[in-house]
C-alpha cells in the first residue's frame, strides 16, 4: 500500500507524526516505511504550467509504504497510512506526486489533473504506441 504528498514544511509536529506512524510501538502494522525528500531548490524555478510535475513550491516530498502480507492486513496498513496523512493536514500542500501512490487514490489523484494527464496520454501515444514502458502511470485509459 503506498501513500504520500507533499509538505510544506518539515516542523517538529510534522516529524513527531512521522516517527510516531512509522515506528508504532505496541500496535500494527509492523510493516510500515516513510521517506521525506527535500524537493525544494532547482525543482521550484520551472513553470508549473509547462510541465506535468506539480507542486514545484512544496519544499518536501513524503514517500509512505505499507506492507501487508494478506487482504485484511492490507486494509488495515492503508487504514494506518491515511490516518497518517491525516495526521499531516497541517503541513500537506496538496496534491499528489503519482509515483507515490497506488490502486484507487493513483486513478483519482490522475483523472483530477485532467489536462495534464491528457497532455502525457498524447506523448505517449505519439512516442510509445506499442505500450513498451508500460510500467507506473497508466496513460493509456
Amino acid at each position: 500500500v503506498f501513500g504520500g504528498g507533499w509538505l510544506t514544511d518539515l516542523s517538529d509536529e510534522a516529524i513527531d507524526v512521522l516517527v510516531a506512524d512509522t515506528l508504532p510501538v505496541g500496535g500494527p502494522p509492523a510493516l510500515v516505511f516513510s521517506e521525506v525528500r527535500h524537493a525544494g531548490g532547482s525543482i521550484s524555478t520551472v513553470d508549473e504550467a509547462g510541465s506535468a510535475y506539480g507542486n514545484r513550491r512544496a519544499e518536501f516530498l513524503l514517500s509512505a509504504l505499507g506492507v501487508g502480507p494478506d487482504p485484511q492486513t492490507a486494509g488495515v496498513v492503508g487504514a494506518h497510512l491515511e490516518a497518517m496523512m491525516d495526521s499531516l493536514a497541517k503541513v500537506r500542500a496538496g496534491g499528489a506526486y503519482l509515483n507515490f501512490l497506488d490502486g484507487p487514490a493513483r486513478r483519482l489523484a490522475t483523472r483530477r489533473g485532467v489536462s495534464d494527464f491528457d497532455r502525457l496520454a498524447a506523448v505517449k501515444a505519439k512516442y510509445d504506441p506499442a505500450d513498451l514502458m508500460s510500467h507506473g502511470l497508466d496513460l493509456t485509459g
